[in-house]
């Protein structure tokens, strides 16, 4: 009779906490948060003691398991395409160069010009280092792990794009010409327009000469190992001055904002590039969440674990595979989400073609949350500053990127139609498995999610 009593003293304490999150919506009170972690701890450990009937909350039927693992392939084949895209596509390492993968983890606070990146193999590298994305250069190692440093410290480095106020490199202008005009890059010169930007060209050897590719052509001996990998395409403006047309910068080559999530450091060493296994990017815990909650359009739920778990502010949390939102707070022992669906809510993401599994990823950028549609689809605002190349509302699928401090990459957000052209544009995006109709996919998740832990950039 005792335990029964105890168990249900439990339940009823859950149930208070759980309402009076549904009361407070998906906002907080510091003192209440406070009293609620010492109520919380109690139920926490009784649900984790649970019998196998709540373990089994929201238990997915044989198709929906196949398509779940299906995705699972997927992500494992993306990460794979992404490899090859950091590669050099139609140039080749030089002689005695090794490449080095990286990947992207975050961009450090308030330097939105550096990278902080996982090397998978640092022996050899230094300070100075050129780094590159495919056939094109971004920059240069600023930083690499310290000697003494061990697992995953010993695999951090950061990179200093050339977008930086202080990075400067030398190039000279591509092509069959006879004189190739030389110039200095480095920075960002603004453009015309207002939502555009240019890499900045300072000192043009002949600017009436300088056109088309330009190329790195730079006498520092750890650039010079990148020098042939594209700087960027010239662009030219107006000469409200001269008149006629004036060299108004190069047109970047990649998205540096959101398009890098690999990359690649060259390095000349005559030691063979050995597939270190680094500490992993980050690790992934299961948590129980709570009662999902509503108020107008806003949508999330409380995660019935917080810091003392290893969940912090801006975790991923997903479905299986799936994209599912961001924990916006933690405290000691629980959470809460903010679900994609929310509107505001932004991801970086790239689209892929399923059957195509040759073709380079395609980065969207940054797409925002415009919340659901009366279908319960996804709506999103995609800027489409890069037009999509494809053919007019083709059927792709859309994954988290990396490089955003939190969110890992291969995280499915759904199938969309991509409209041709340049943007603005508003994505409407599909859930596997959920027809339209049914009910929003806030209201079809299973009682357990995984968290993105241990994802520091920085130590």
């Amino acid at each position: 009779m005792r335990s029964v009593s105890r168990s249900r003293r439990t339940r009823a304490l859950e149930a208070l906490v759980l309402l009076v999150l549904l009361g407070g919506s998906l906002s907080t009170i510091p003192v209440l948060d406070r009293i609620l972690l010492v109520l919380l701890s109690p139920a926490r450990v009784a649900l984790d003691l649970a019998g196998p009937g709540l373990a089994t909350l929201g238990a997915q039927d044989p198709p929906d398991v196949v398509l779940r693992r299906r995705e699972g392939e997927l992500a494992l084949d993306l990460a794979e395409r992404m490899s090859r895209a950091a590669q050099p596509q139609e140039l080749t390492l030089p002689l005695g160069v090794r490449a080095v993968e990286a990947e992207v983890l975050a961009r450090p606070t308030d330097r939105p010009d550096a990278l902080q990146v996982l090397l998978a193999d640092p022996r050899g590298l230094q300070r100075g280092s050129a780094v590159v994305f495919g056939d094109v250069f971004l920059g240069s190692l600023t930083r690499i792990p310290s000697a003494r440093a061990s697992g995953r410290a010993g695999h951090l480095g950061e990179v200093r794009l050339l977008t930086s106020r202080n990075a400067r490199v030398s190039g000279l202008v591509g092509g069959e010409k006879e004189v190739s005009p030389r110039l200095v890059v480095g920075g960002i010169q603004s453009a015309a327009r207002q939502d555009h930007w240019y890499l900045a060209v300072h000192n043009p050897q002949d600017e009436g000469l300088t056109r088309g590719m330009v190329l790195l052509d730079d006498p520092d001996p750890l650039l010079s190992v990148a020098n042939g990998w594209q700087l960027g395409r010239v662009a030219l403006e107006p000469d409200p001055v001269r008149g006629g047309q004036r060299v108004a910068g190069l047109e970047p080559l990649v998205d540096h904002e959101a398009g890098l999530a690999r990359v690649l450091v060259l390095s000349r060493s005559t030691e063979p590039a050995v597939a270190l296994v680094p500490s992993a990017a980050g690790e992934w815990v299961s948590v129980r969440r709570g009662m999902l909650l509503a108020d107008g359009q806003r949508v999330g739920f409380p995660l019935l674990a917080g810091s003392l778990s290893g969940l912090r502010s801006g975790a991923a949390v997903a479905d299986g595979q799936r994209f599912v939102g961001r924990v916006i707070r933690a405290a000691p022992l629980n959470a809460m989400v903010r679900r994609i669906e929310d509107p505001g809510c932004s991801v970086n993401v790239l689209a892929v073609r399923e059957g195509d599994l040759e073709a380079r990823p395609f980065v969207l950028g940054r797409i925002v949350s415009l919340g659901l549609d009366d279908e319960g689809r996804r709506a999103f605002a995609w800027p489409g500053e890069r037009a999509w190349t494809g053919n007019q509302n083709e059927e792709v699928q859309l994954w988290t990127l990396a490089g955003e401090a939190g969110v890992p990459g291969g995280l499915l957000l759904g199938q969309a139609a991509l409209p041709s052209g340049d943007g603005p544009h508003v994505l409407t995006v599909t859930v596997p498995g959920v027809e339209l109709g049914s009910p929003p996919a806030s209201a079809a998740l299973p009682g357990r999610l995984r968290v993105f832990i241990n994802w520091e950039a920085s130590q």
